[in-house]
């Protein structure tokens, strides 16, 4: 722990058991934002009883765009779907300590509580970045608080060393990478083939997904639509579809050999299908939080929050290569046509 962390730490017999534990959870999913390909930031939202109302990881690798820090991506959230009420009554955890772009979207957004892990300083020391090289050295969150018209409270840094252990271990690693490099253009042709499926399923009467199965060389094996509607099951996602028609009609081998396209991120339902149907690759289109942001909780297909598709595949006993997002721009367009009519 830095000097100034340390100088900065509250008691821990300030962190209440309730805290602690909803400040874990954040630092979980600034686990899971690296596991789906983001930085290591997380951020959670809790009514006054412990309940989680949201969650958000760090999407600015995925999503493309730098400002998809996670309490922003949370507090976006937050307002188009939580009542002020709810928010101002809530609690923000998160992983560590907020710039000052997040901290402006808390006050903004109208929340009166934020517990953090790790401060800001412990973040500089551990990316060896020269504070004196930073534009937004020594702002911290409470100075940008405290230029409001209303109090809001503050506890943190708490939890520093598990906090930092996920930063840690993300930056030995070589720090951010950029999945979208990795697609070549033999996966690009199959992984565009699985977004046309997807555009079929929709005049098929079904929800916009779509997924195919190639063999090494690509050629394209099986392929299934969504058929949640016409099937009249919510069960029937597209890959979980394919992978029934897979252990059906090949032979362990073929799946065991095959790569999976599919035009979005794999539900958790679908790769659990992937793992006990043998599969051993998978590449992906647009990426589930991307999803959530456009469906919100509509009826048809409430997106499920902050899982993640490496979490449960790389959950399992044997290794799944997974790749994506990809080819975002072009998978989600038959998604904001599609959700933008159907209410």
């Amino acid at each position: 722990m830095g000097l100034v962390s340390a100088l900065m730490t509250d008691s821990m017999t300030e962190l209440s058991a309730q805290d602690e534990r909803l400040l874990r959870r954040s630092i979980e999913v600034s686990a899971s934002a690296v596991a789906n390909g983001n930085m290591p930031f997380g951020a959670i939202m809790a009514d006054p009883d412990g309940n989680v109302l949201l969650e958000a990881e760090n999407t600015g690798i995925t999503g493309r765009n730098d400002l998809n820090h996670a309490e922003t991506v949370l507090m976006n959230m937050a307002v188009t779907t939580l009542t002020p009420e709810q928010i101002a009554t809530a609690t923000l955890y998160t992983s560590c300590e907020p710039c000052a772009m997040c901290a402006g979207a808390m006050y903004w957004g109208g929340l009166n509580r934020m517990v953090y892990g790790m401060s800001e300083i412990d973040l500089l020391e551990i990316t060896s970045a020269d504070p004196d090289d930073q534009n937004m050295r020594g702002v911290g969150c409470r100075n940008i608080f405290d230029t409001g018209q209303r109090y809001i409270e503050v506890s943190g840094p708490h939890l520093v060393e598990e906090a930092s252990a996920v930063h840690i271990a993300f930056w030995a690693a070589g720090g951010p990478q950029d999945p979208t490099l990795e697609l070549s253009p033999h996966d690009e042709a199959l992984l565009r083939r699985a977004i046309d499926v997807a555009t079929r399923s929709v005049a098929n009467g079904n929800l916009p997904f779509g997924a195919l199965l190639a063999d090494p060389d690509g050629n394209v094996l099986l392929e299934a639509e969504n058929s949640d509607i016409t099937g009249k099951s919510t069960l029937n996602h597209a890959e979980t579809n394919l992978m029934r028609l897979a252990v059906s009609n090949l032979t362990a081998e073929q799946i065991a050999t095959a790569t999976l396209y599919t035009s979005c991120e794999p539900c958790a339902m679908c790769s659990g299908s992937m793992y006990w149907g043998g599969l051993n690759r998978m590449v992906y289109g647009m990426s589930e939080h991307h999803l959530l942001e456009i469906t919100g909780a509509h009826h048809l297909n409430p997106t499920m929050r902050g899982v993640g598709c490496r979490n449960v595949l790389h959950s399992g006993q044997r290794r799944i290569e997974v790749s994506g997002p990809h080819l975002i721009e072009e998978a989600s367009q038959i998604h904001h046509h599609y959700w933008g009519t159907h209410t």
